[in-house]
């Protein structure tokens, strides 16, 4: 709660949870992903964490990608898009 207080809008409770469980579900998606390759898991198992592990990734980079738009250039003033 302490990102809470500090009311700084990048570390609202909204995007800092979002971001958590994100970087929670992508991580718990590749350790999952490199324990099945090491052992004899079922074809179905594995391609089910691939998919996750995918969507994990394209979801967590779409939403990080929404902190970067907004970054400004370092050679034009205004702000980038």
């Amino acid at each position: 709660m302490v990102y809470v207080d500090t009311r700084r809008e990048f570390w609202n409770a909204q995007r800092s949870f979002t971001k958590f469980f994100g970087t929670a579900l992508l991580l718990g998606a590749a350790a999952t992903f490199g324990t099945l390759a090491f052992t004899s898991a079922s074809h179905s198992a594995f391609a089910a964490c691939v998919v996750t592990l995918v969507v994990a990734t394209v979801g967590k980079l779409a939403f990080e990608r929404r902190i970067f738009i907004h970054l400004v250039d370092e050679e034009t003033p205004a702000l980038t898009r």
